[in-house]
């Protein structure tokens, strides 16, 4: 079993589903990646609410899946894979990732932290 053939079984078993959500956080040298969530097509999302970041869904929006662990799995390492190197890291990033089933479209909203060092070398007489 594949994505795909995930998101056809989402799709064939709940026509209520309309969204497939999965949040991720980096912490310290181990970020998580939750399990999804799904969503219904109650307008609650806009592409403007979306690119804010701000927390688009209540607990009303829920729509009960069932999923197996390994069903489950395939969407969770599917969104690490579209994930820059390094997500996981403290500074790495953190978002959300939306898969809209309607328009097959994957959005992404993400929280990217740099750490810099500037590192010196001198050589001097004593």
């Amino acid at each position: 079993m594949n994505f795909k053939n995930v998101v056809e079984k989402i799709k064939a078993s709940n026509t209520e589903v309309r969204y497939i959500v999965v949040v991720y956080k980096r912490e310290g040298d181990s970020g998580e990646i939750f399990p999804p969530t799904f969503k219904k097509d109650d307008d609650q999302y806009t592409e403007e609410a979306f690119e804010s970041g701000e927390d688009i869904w209540d607990e009303s929006s829920n729509v009960k899946v069932n999923l197996s662990a390994e069903e489950s799995l395939i969407i969770t390492s599917y969104v690490d894979g579209l994930l820059d190197t390094g997500w996981e890291m403290d500074g790495g990033e953190e978002g959300r990732v939306v898969f809209d089933l309607k328009s097959n479209k994957v959005h992404h909203n993400s929280i990217k932290t740099y750490i810099s060092f500037d590192e010196d070398y001198n050589v001097t007489n004593f």
